[in-house]
């Protein structure tokens, strides 16, 4: 017996539990309901979001806007449009909504922005909604909401735009109604002339409607296109602005370390490195990035065709794998540091021809986004027309200063360059890089 009771003690407990669980649970419900309950004169200030063009939402709750009814019609974007003009009134902001009246637990307000600018009044101004009589009739809002939709409709906004074109498409003219009765009569007689006319004022009314909507579908086609490529463009000059960019932080990073080892070559009391350790090895050029410009060259040419020549030219000089000079311990040290100034050169000489080419891409960007009035002026033709420095002559102040910083140093024996001293490059023709190999990135 002891144990028995024992059992029955244990079930009792758990049976208590369970009811004490379900007790909570339903009070909760119970309570969350009562505490979105709303009433006629209540005042909700809350943000909110649209649901469709006559519905806020705010916290769960579905709140209808008072005295208006969505405007229905075969166009699925004027609710898109509706919405998105509701969205614009608000801003993310909160809105105040007075409840007029709550009927079969939905709430009807007249919501206003933090502006004090009525949604309700707003939406039948703009032709996106039509006018409740049902709710209106009576109160003291019905004439100022009639008088909104009425200017909606002179103004042909939204919904109405649609219904006066209805009215366009009518065959009979709106004028020849009072004298139907009149001409059925005269039909007998004229009725052959009378038919023919009134076909070829159908036909022409048809055709001049017809030739029309044709127009605005082509025009709109033609713009979407050109936003298109507008777009294209913008991305692709975009991507390829990034990569030149990135280029030139790895040349200039080449530059600072190769004149640092250039230094330490022109320095007499100090051993050269590639002595002390049995050779070394020297970049001709560095490895820089082409991804973007080959996977785009089927593109270029959707930008401009002078853009698209300067890009291509400057990509022919531009190397993706490394390479090397083999320096050997024995190599005398002039012709190492022609070698070494060679290549400093040859490096120095493209960032003039990327900063040309980034000065082209930030022009067309400018101008695909619309920016100052110069970026939309026509682009000068001939040489003036943004003319990249030459390589040799921004080399040249470079050399002067490397050769007027350089310590004194032996002269050379015969047959050898001496040390220090810069082997010149070529002169390339403007906004072409030179023909050497151009650096990059030490190793």
């Amino acid at each position: 017996m002891p144990h028995t009771d024992k059992i029955f003690t244990l079930k009792t407990m758990l049976t208590c539990l369970v009811f004490a669980a379900c007790f909570v649970l339903i009070s909760s419900a119970v309570f969350a309901q009562a505490g979105t309950t709303l009433s006629a004169g209540q005042r909700v200030v809350r943000p909110m979001v649209p649901l469709d063009p006559v519905t806020l939402q705010v916290e769960g709750i579905s709140i209808r806007l008072w005295g208006i009814k969505a405007a229905q019609t075969r166009e699925t974007p004027l609710e898109l449009r509706a919405m998105d003009f509701i969205e614009k009134m608000i801003n993310n902001d909160v809105v105040s909504c007075r409840i007029e009246k709550v009927d079969r637990g939905v709430p009807y307000a007249r919501c206003t922005t933090h502006s004090s600018d009525e949604i309700n009044l707003a939406l039948l101004q703009s032709g996106y909604a039509v006018v409740d009589r049902h709710q209106t009739y009576g109160s003291v809002f019905a004439s100022a909401y009639e008088d909104a939709q009425i200017t909606a409709r002179d103004r042909r906004a939204g919904v109405w735009e649609f219904v006066v074109a209805e009215d366009r498409d009518k065959l009979i003219p709106d004028w020849l109604d009072p004298y139907m009765s009149s001409l059925v009569p005269l039909s007998l007689i004229f009725g052959p002339l009378t038919g023919l006319a009134l076909i070829a004022l159908a036909a022409r009314q048809g055709f001049r409607n017809m030739i029309k909507r044709q127009e605005m579908e082509f025009k709109e086609t033609r713009e979407k296109e050109e936003a298109l490529l507008r777009r294209e463009k913008l991305v692709l000059a975009s991507a390829i602005e990034g990569e030149l960019s990135e280029n030139k932080v790895k040349i200039e990073a080449f530059l600072t370390i190769y004149h640092d080892l250039l230094k330490e070559l022109q320095d007499d009391t100090v051993t050269p490195k590639y002595q002390r350790s049995g050779g070394d090895l020297i970049h001709k050029h560095p490895a820089l990035n082409r991804t973007v410009f080959e996977g785009s060259i089927s593109k270029l040419s959707a930008l401009d065709m002078q853009l698209a020549s300067t890009l291509s030219k400057l990509y022919a000089y531009i190397h993706a794998e490394p390479d090397y000079i083999t320096i050997d311990s024995k190599m005398p040290h002039g012709e190492v540091l022609t070698l070494m100034q060679k290549t400093i050169q040859t490096t120095e000489a493209l960032i003039p021809q990327i900063d040309f080419a980034l000065e082209q891409l930030s022009s067309m960007i400018q101008k695909q986004l619309g920016g100052t009035d110069d970026a939309k002026k026509p682009a000068a033709r001939g040489p003036v027309a943004q003319k990249a420095p030459a390589p040799a002559q921004q080399a040249a102040p470079q050399q002067q200063q490397a050769q007027a910083q350089k310590p004194p140093q032996a002269k050379a024996p015969a047959g050898q360059a001496p040390a220090g001293q810069a082997a010149q490059a070529p002169a390339g023709q403007p906004g072409q890089p030179p023909q050497t190999q151009s650096g990059g990135a030490a190793s």
